[in-house]
């Protein structure tokens, strides 16, 4: 990625122009893909958002999104060492430049066969062996976030790998994103009422469509 095309905007985020401006990378090291990630397979996408200053420099990244807090962080670091080729102020091109991007994560090889294998449990997962996850966690790590669960992590992975096969948008993934961690709870509700169903009956029809 040698340029990146944005809308420009003040600090404050004010337009500064409807015109599309194009920023040249000067130094752009690559985000290092967490290897544990790699080694499971995992593909995922994160969000930065950062100033560009006119003098190169980048200033206060944030992570916007982010599949897996291994991807934000390595790609964070990644962003605080990238420098911008220096550009004239003018009334078009403010001194400061609010940016996003997005950084995507894509293993190969491999993952295929674990991914096939990821999604052949997850079509076949019981909601009884789904509640004997939960209980699991809640004794184990009783502080942890049950969106941690294996299923819920392996059916995210899943999301991310369509995602990124078919190139979406960061709106389309962030509305897919955000539909199945709306519905967790009521899947965990209608699991523990209903051992008997399956876990892919109850999730969202266009959640259970790309798995």
């Amino acid at each position: 990625m040698k340029g990146l095309l944005l809308w420009l905007a003040m600090s404050g985020g004010t337009v500064a122009q409807a015109d599309e401006m194009k920023l040249e990378y000067d130094i752009q090291p690559s985000a290092k893909y967490p290897s544990s990630l790699y080694r499971a397979g995992i593909s995922g996408v994160v969000r930065l958002a950062f100033n560009a200053h006119n003098d190169g420099s980048i200033s206060d990244i944030q992570v916007l999104k982010s599949s897996y807090r291994e991807f934000a962080e390595s790609a964070s670091s990644a962003a605080s060492r990238w420098r911008l080729k220096p550009w004239a102020v003018t009334d078009a091109t403010p001194a400061i430049i609010a940016v996003q991007t997005d950084i995507y994560f894509a293993a190969t090889g491999d993952s295929r066969e674990l991914m096939a294998r990821m999604r052949s449990r997850i079509r076949s997962l019981s909601c009884a062996r789904l509640n004997k996850e939960v209980e699991y966690r809640q004794q184990k790590l009783p502080d942890e976030d049950l969106v941690e669960i294996p299923t819920f992590r392996h059916t995210r992975q899943l999301l991310a790998r369509k995602a990124h096969k078919e190139k979406l948008s960061f709106a389309a993934d962030q509305a897919i994103s955000d539909q199945f961690v709306n519905a967790m709870p009521e899947i965990l509700s209608q699991c523990r009422e209903n051992p008997e169903l399956k876990y892919l009956e109850l999730l969202p029809e266009v959640i259970r469509g790309r798995l």
